[in-house]
Formats: C-alpha cells, structure tokens, sequence
C-alpha cells in the first residue's frame, strides 16, 4: 500500500528552521515503520511549514497516487496547515502523534484534531510512537481496514442517487430529528423525496381484493410461531394491517419508490377505525412476505422517521440485510441485554437472520 507522510511544524520561519532535524528523525521514523511493514512510503521533501508547504504536500500526495496519508505531529505546528493539506487530500488521513514530551507535538496533534473538525473532514487518531506495540497494531489495523471501508462507502453513497423516497405525511408526536429538507437530500444525496398523505393509503386500501388480504392473513397464520389473538387483536384488524401493508406495496411499485416512512402514531392509533403500522413496517423490511417467498427488504422507516430511513439505506447499501431501526429503552447491566423497542419494523429476518424466511417468522 502507498501510504504518504506529511510532517507539520511551527509557521514561524526561525522556528521552523530550529526544528527541522527532529521533524525529519519523525518523519524517518515513519517511514522506515511503514518500509518494515510492507508499505510503500511517500515522504513530502518538505517540512509542512505554511500554507504553500502545505498544499504542495497534499498535491504531490495525490499525484503519487497515495492510498493513505499520516499526518505526523511531534512539535507544536499552526492547526490551519493540517486543515487546508485537509482538504486537498484525496486520500484517508491518519493522524499520527508522537511522543516528543520536550515539545508540544500533542498539543499540535489536539488543534489539527479540532480543525478538521470543524471543517467537516474525517481522519484516523493514533497518539504515541510507533514502537510500542498498541499503537503500531491500531495503525496496523487502521491501514489493512481503510481501503476497502472507504470503497464500500463510495459505493453505498453512490447508489443512493436517484432513488426515490416515500414520505408518508411525516415525523409523529413532535420528533424534530425526523424532519428534512427535499431539496437538501436531492442537493447532497441525489434522493428525491416523494411526499404524499397516508389518507393517500386509506383510500388505497378500498382497492385491495379481499382475497389477497385473505391470503396474507392465513400466511402469518401459518408461519408466525403464535398470533395472540384477543380484544385488542382480533383477525379483522389483523386484515386491516395486510391491507395497509399491501396498498402501500402497490404504491410503491407505482411510483417507484425505493425506501419510505409510515406515520403511525398519531395518524392511525386514534383513528377509531385506524390500525398500527407494526406490522406494514415489518413485512417492508423484511426478506419474505405473503406474495414473496424471497423479496429484497425495502427500508421502511418507524413513525416517518425520514433521517432514520435514510440511516438504514444507507446501511442496507453496507451490509445487504435487513436493518434495524430502534429505540434503546434499557440495559440490563446483570444480564448484560439491551432492552430495544419500537414499532414492528423489525424486520422477523433479525431473529435468526436464515435465508429460509420461513425459520426467520417461526
């Protein structure tokens, strides 16, 4: 692996020059390191010093086709060279802080750590030389793991271009975190949010034949280990859920949308003739339903969660599962179990996440 160093100093010129030897016994250092481990060292001719150092440093790390980049701190150095190196890079960065305890090389590390910050740009922490063992095997780590992570993340975000999303009215009960901007997600991640009302699925529902919500019925019967039946469960508001479920399936398909939330609370609970949305939301996410024996989930976001639907596309573009979406109400510390509530979006595939969907509902 291609991995480039950039070492940065004092913008002071005097200072700059009375710290050059040690900077360069650093920046030696490491890259005798990454020789030794089987990297392919690039080491910036300079001692990042100003502005111009600095973005000379990033642009020749691109043109050598660095896959990585160390910034390497072990004197005191101006956070703002870090940053505008930053933001040239088209590499992962690493920051690397060595022990150097008669310079401030921490200090440097900690400011450049709160400017890219700031300014919005990821990177890696390893604090301490690289001849003790934790701190070689966490960049070790960092290293072997980078490269095909940042691919996978350029590929999930990638594929979120020109999907469409399917608001269904909005975030419940006063979530802030639930609300966005349309034009911000097609700005930044070239979504298009297609918004209707759930009065769009009501009037949907009258559409539905009755024999396939019939079907869809007699299938969780037959699959789920146990439906509990009772006054607040009965098999008419069960059908009344495949119903929904299916009229925004057929919603979906029409409109061609890939991922969307559903209002339940409080649009449908107090509605006297309304429903749960537990379990529309399973069914979406799920690998199986009743006309599907294998099906891809559709992510489908809890009360119209929309920040939270975008969070598990995306993590369904990482992972390819299922993704679970819940509420931590507890952690039972002598049990060592977590406590993970919400609405039926859990997807059944989490139980035992087998291929068989059949094992999954069971």
């Amino acid at each position: 692996m291609r991995v480039g160093v950039l070492t940065f100093t004092d913008g002071r010129k005097r200072c700059a020059d009375l710290l050059e030897n040690d900077c360069r016994r650093f920046q030696s250092d490491v890259g005798n390191w990454l020789k030794a481990e089987g990297h392919e060292p690039v080491e910036f001719s300079e001692i990042v010093w100003n502005y111009r150092t600095a973005i000379d440093g990033a642009e020749r790390m691109n043109e050598k086709g660095c896959e990585a980049v160390i910034f390497n701190f072990c004197v005191w150095a101006f956070p703002d060279f870090a940053a505008q190196a930053a933001m040239r890079v088209d590499a992962p960065i690493l920051f690397l802080g060595n022990v150097n305890p008669g310079f401030p090389g921490w200090v440097a590390f900690f400011a450049a750590a709160g400017a890219l910050d700031e300014i919005g740009v990821p990177f890696g922490r390893a604090l301490g030389d690289l001849g003790d063992a934790e701190v070689a095997e966490s960049v070790r780590k960092w290293l072997s793991r980078n490269r095909d992570k940042r691919q996978i993340g350029y590929a999930a975000a990638d594929a979120l271009k020109g999907l469409r999303y399917g608001e269904f009215d909005g975030p419940s009960m006063g979530m802030y975190t639930g609300h966005i901007d349309p034009s911000q997600w097609m700005e930044q991640f070239g979504v298009h949010v297609h918004h209707r009302s759930q009065l769009t699925l009501a009037y949907l529902c009258d559409s539905v034949a009755a024999d396939r919500v019939e079907h869809g019925v007699d299938w969780l019967e037959r699959h789920c280990r146990e439906i509990m039946w009772g006054d607040l469960l009965t098999r008419e508001h069960l059908a009344k859920q495949v119903r929904v479920y299916y009229a925004a399936k057929d919603s979906c398909r029409s409109e061609g949308i890939d991922f969307l939330g559903l209002t339940g609370q409080l649009d449908y609970t107090e509605w006297p003739d309304g429903i749960t949305m537990d379990v529309p939301e399973a069914l979406f996410n799920d690998t199986a339903d009743p006309e599907e024996e294998r099906k891809a989930p559709t992510i489908c976001a809890t009360e119209c969660d929309s920040n939270g639907a975008l969070t598990m596309r995306i993590l369904h573009e990482i992972a390819e599962t299922p993704v679970l979406f819940a509420d931590l109400r507890h952690y039972f510390a002598d049990q060592d179990v977590y406590d993970l509530v919400n609405s039926g979006q859990h997807a059944p595939w989490f139980s035992r996440r087998s291929e068989n969907a059949v094992d999954n509902w069971k």
